[in-house]
């Protein structure tokens, strides 16, 4: 029969996580120590709170949508049908995966940042 290894936990029970919000990163990407807004209005106004994650998925299906349509249109802008459909294609490719790469690395900045938040309230409590 196995036996399972159980970590020893400390004192006092386990860690207690803070829970995740529904943020980009899991972090509601708001600053801590000290500088807590009222809420709402207060916390957009001084920049505590974050509205780019939200709009990156927007901005990646309006970015789609366009690279589309220039793809689309550029199958007329050349002399032969397949050298159009060509370009259409690689505007297509090239275009997605270039605007994907960018907004994920967007995404990367804002889930560091989500997770230094964590780390400082974690280091804070002990």
């Amino acid at each position: 029969m196995a036996q399972h290894y159980q970590q020893p936990q400390p004192p006092g029970g386990p860690p207690q996580n803070p829970p995740a919000s529904a943020g980009v990163g899991g972090s509601s990407f708001r600053p801590s120590g000290g500088e807590q807004g009222r809420g709402g209005f207060m916390d957009f106004v001084m920049f505590r709170t974050m509205i780019t994650p939200g709009l990156i998925t927007v901005i990646w299906v309006i970015g789609f949508v366009v690279i589309t349509i220039v793809s689309i249109l550029s199958i007329d802008s050349s002399d032969s049908i397949g050298v159009g459909i060509l370009a259409a294609l690689a505007v297509w490719v090239i275009g997605n995966v270039y605007l994907r790469v960018v907004l994920e690395l967007m995404i990367v900045l804002f889930r560091i940042y989500g997770r230094l938040g964590d780390v400082e309230r974690n280091t804070r409590s002990r």
